[in-house]
């Protein structure tokens, strides 16, 4: 079994250490690295969402934008639609009314003749 020892940074001593104490060390710093690790994954992971969150909120703001768009395309064109059914009600009966105009003064020239 060989003992391994570390140096103390203020007087520089030599501290053997048992393997007992070595392994215990070895835990401690392997739970350390696994908690820094965790630490680390979860950053990145609430990174990656807060990026794909901000992504989708433009997207669904941009998508919005054009189904509103669109929208007012449609009541644009709707409102242009009835106009000209209004101007083609208009000009039938206008029609009608020259017509029935027309034949009054045939008849009006018929019965003077």
């Amino acid at each position: 079994m060989a003992d391994t020892s570390i140096r103390c940074p203020n007087c520089g001593i030599e501290i053997p250490l048992t393997e007992a104490l070595s392994g215990q060390l070895r835990e401690q710093i392997e739970s350390a690295l696994r908690r820094e690790h965790e630490m680390r994954l979860a950053r990145a992971v609430e990174q990656a969402r807060t990026s794909v969150s901000e992504s989708l909120t433009l997207e669904i703001q941009d998508l919005k934008a054009q189904l509103a768009q669109k929208e007012q395309k449609a009541r644009t064109a709707q409102e242009a639609e009835l106009t000209l059914r209004k101007e083609k009600a208009r000009l039938e009966e206008r029609s009608r009314e020259l017509d029935l105009e027309v034949a009054r003064k045939l008849d009006e020239e018929k019965q003077r003749l």
